[in-house]
């Protein structure tokens, strides 16, 4: 029983395709290979004519193929690059050099090998090697799809959101969507490359820069500056992130300038309410009236107070409410008192 010193470990029964048309070369792979502990599925095929056959009906998982044959070479059914071709390839040659190794690679091998019994005899470890690479392109392809795809779809969120996105490493702009562009009255490009700085106030300038050291996260309101100097209120959201591997922040915004005015308004309305109410409550507490039984002398028509003093009618009204008396003479007293003279002098015609 041959010594079974290679291993080539695959999740379902290896399938390999051997192309060489020189019967003892295809004879000394097939006995290498057959040394391992593997369940192995061996073709042979001896022309490109029956390799296309052969791949149309089942993709192998590897093909060791030799450079020449007898109906083309084996760069004429080469995919370049080697990780673009559905499975892995390894070319032979018996006179190999640099120059052709180099044209095998370009032409989508993802190995080369020298024919030599050495070389028969580490075909398992040929294999084996060239199918660990393979697995570690086909991760990287799967790696790389899954980050266009998480790309993809953040590029898609970033420029359907309403609320300007920023990207910041350290205060500086790398980034920013549509909609804060629109918000501050830049371009994309105007704005890459700006301090955060230059969209704030001075007076902010001192806790913007201790904001960015500190690294504080959450949110915030802070007044801003648009591209034509006109001044705005934020609200907004600091979140750290990693972005193209690097640790950065983003800063997510939305212009509340019209909503603080609107609050400003009801403030100053709400103000003017209580000031008023107050006013009202003041001059009701203020107010006196006369209610209930008055007593009155019948006679001089003095009144009588709660302490048992009598005084004038006046005195009295005065006293208890917030009227004030002017004095005159009615009719009937004036002619009473002038007689004549009234008649003549005071009493209006008619």
């Amino acid at each position: 029983m041959a010594n079974k010193t290679n291993s080539l470990a695959h999740p379902h029964q290896l399938s390999i395709l051997i192309v060489e048309d020189e019967p003892a070369h295809a004879e000394a792979i097939v006995r290498s290979l057959r040394t391992t502990d593997s369940d192995i599925d061996i073709q042979v095929v001896n022309t490109l004519q029956e390799y296309r056959h052969s791949i149309a009906s089942q993709t192998p998982d590897i093909v060791v193929i030799d450079l020449n044959l007898p109906d083309g070479r084996a760069m004429d059914v080469l995919t370049p690059p080697p990780d673009a071709s559905p499975f892995p390839v390894v070319v032979m040659t018996s006179y190999g050099n640099e120059k052709i190794a180099v044209e095998a690679m370009k032409a989508g091998a993802l190995d080369y090998i020298v024919k030599s019994a050495e070389t028969f005899i580490g075909m398992p470890r040929t294999i084996e090697r060239t199918l660990r690479e393979w697995n570690l392109i086909q991760e990287r392809k799967q790696v790389e799809e899954t980050l266009r795809e998480s790309e993809t779809q953040f590029r898609e969120l970033w420029g359907a959101t309403v609320e300007g996105i920023t990207i910041l490493d350290n205060g500086i702009i790398i980034e920013v969507n549509d909609a804060m562009c629109k918000l501050f009255g830049y371009t994309r490009e105007q704005a890459i490359g700006k301090s955060l700085l230059e969209f704030t106030p001075a007076e902010m300038h001192d806790p913007i820069r201790k904001r960015i050291a500190s690294g504080i996260e959450g949110s915030f309101e802070t007044p801003a500056l648009r591209a034509d100097g006109a001044r705005i209120i934020l609200e907004a959201f600091a979140k750290k992130f990693v972005y193209q591997g690097k640790p950065m922040r983003m800063v997510a915004t939305r212009d509340i300038t019209e909503r603080k005015q609107t609050e400003k308004i009801l403030q100053e309305a709400i103000k003017e309410r209580e000031k008023l109410i107050r006013e009202l409550q003041h001059a009701l507490e203020n107010i006196k009236t006369l209610q209930g039984l008055i007593p009155m002398c019948s006679n001089c028509k003095k009144i009588r107070d709660d302490k048992g003093f009598w005084s004038q009618v006046e005195e009295y009204i005065v006293g208890h409410t917030n009227a004030e008396f002017t004095h005159g003479i009615c009719p009937d007293c004036a002619k009473n008192l002038y007689g004549d003279l009234y008649e003549k002098t005071l009493k209006k015609p008619k």
